[in-house]
């Protein structure tokens, strides 16, 4: 799992990339922001081609984005590893650096 952080005038926030699960999570902060993201993308069926394929979605994104949010995590970012707690993916997961 990756995560990167952006800065910008309008507030902070980041994208994790969960590579095994295909999912790109918007985390704009606090302790349940990855469970309730109201952007939780998954890269097999919520990404477009091109700017026209996007047809007025809020939701879905360009290739070319997630490719620069990806290569960001990859270059810029920090990697983390989860463990799903015994007996299974019930509870909150422990990660470390």
């Amino acid at each position: 799992m990756w995560a990167v952080g952006y800065h910008a005038a309008d507030g902070e926030w980041a994208y994790v990339y969960w590579q095994e699960g295909h999912r790109l999570i918007l985390w704009e902060g606090g302790a349940e922001g990855l469970v309730h993201s109201r952007r939780n993308l998954d890269l097999r069926k919520d990404v477009v081609e091109r700017e026209e394929d996007l047809r007025g979605s809020s939701y879905l994104l360009t290739r070319s984005f997630v490719e620069g949010v990806l290569a960001d995590c990859r270059t810029c970012g920090d990697a983390y590893v989860m463990e799903l707690p015994r007996g299974g993916a019930a509870g909150v997961p422990k990660v470390s650096e």
